[in-house]
C-alpha cells in the first residue's frame, strides 16, 4: 500500500509576528525608501527569516500596503485624540486643521506617509488629493451633523456642501508652503473662528 505524503502545514498567523514585520518594513523605508525595500531586508531588518516574512505577506507590494494601513490606524487614533475636550465644531474643525499641519510640517508628528521621503510624500499627497478629501468629509460629517442639530449651525445648512467645504478648508493646511501663520496653532484656530464658522453658524 502507498504511503501518503503529507503536506507541509502553514503555521498560524500570529499578530505579534505581523506587527513586527511590519515595524520593520517602516523602520527600513524611513531610511532607505519604498522603492529599495526587498523581502530580505524586512527580514533582516526583523530578525527574522525570508520565509517567514513570506508566510505572512506574498509580495512586496502587499507588505507596503500593509505598512501605509497600520500608519493610517496611528495617524485617525491622533486625529481622534486631538478632539478631546473640544467643545464645539468650531474648536473641533481648528483642532483637525492644527493636526493635519503638525503632520506634515514635523516628521517626529504622526505623518499619514511615514515611509516617504518629503518630496515623495508631498507628490503622492497632492496626486491623491481627491481621495484624502473624501476621507476626511467622511471623518467630519458627523460633527457637521451634530453641530447642526445643535444650532451651531444654521438650520437650511446643506450637510454634504458644508461638509465637502470645511474638509477642503482643512486639507489645504497640509498643501500649503511653510509660512509663520500655517505653522502656529493659535492662528489656524483664530482664523477659523473668525472667517469659517461665522459664515456656516
Amino acid at each position: 500500500m502507498k504511503k501518503k505524503t503529507s503536506l507541509p502545514q502553514t503555521p498560524p498567523m500570529n499578530d505579534e509576528m505581523r506587527d513586527r514585520i511590519i515595524e520593520a518594513s517602516v523602520r527600513y523605508m524611513k531610511v532607505h525608501g519604498s522603492q529599495k525595500l526587498s523581502m530580505v531586508d524586512v527580514a533582516k531588518t526583523a530578525g527574522i527569516s525570508r520565509a517567514t516574512v513570506y508566510n505572512y505577506f506574498d509580495s512586496k507590494e502587499s507588505l507596503i500596503d500593509a505598512a501605509q494601513q497600520a500608519l493610517d490606524k496611528v495617524f485617525f487614533e491622533g486625529l481622534n485624540a486631538s478632539l478631546v475636550g473640544c467643545k464645539n465644531l468650531t474648536e473641533q474643525v481648528a483642532a483637525i486643521a492644527i493636526f493635519i499641519r503638525q503632520s506634515w510640517t514635523d516628521r517626529n508628528h504622526t505623518p499619514w506617509y511615514g515611509f516617504l521621503s518629503p518630496l515623495d510624500e508631498a507628490r503622492l499627497f497632492a496626486s491623491k488629493a481627491g481621495e484624502h478629501t473624501l476621507i476626511m468629509m467622511n471623518f467630519l460629517k458627523p460633527y457637521v451633523q451634530a453641530a447642526k442639530k445643535s444650532g451651531e449651525l444654521r438650520s437650511d445648512i446643506d450637510i454634504g456642501r458644508a461638509t465637502e467645504w470645511i474638509a477642503r478648508i482643512i486639507m489645504s493646511f497640509a498643501y500649503s508652503s511653510p509660512a509663520p501663520k500655517m505653522d502656529n496653532p493659535a492662528e489656524i484656530k483664530r482664523l477659523f473662528n473668525d472667517f469659517l464658522m461665522k459664515g456656516l453658524g
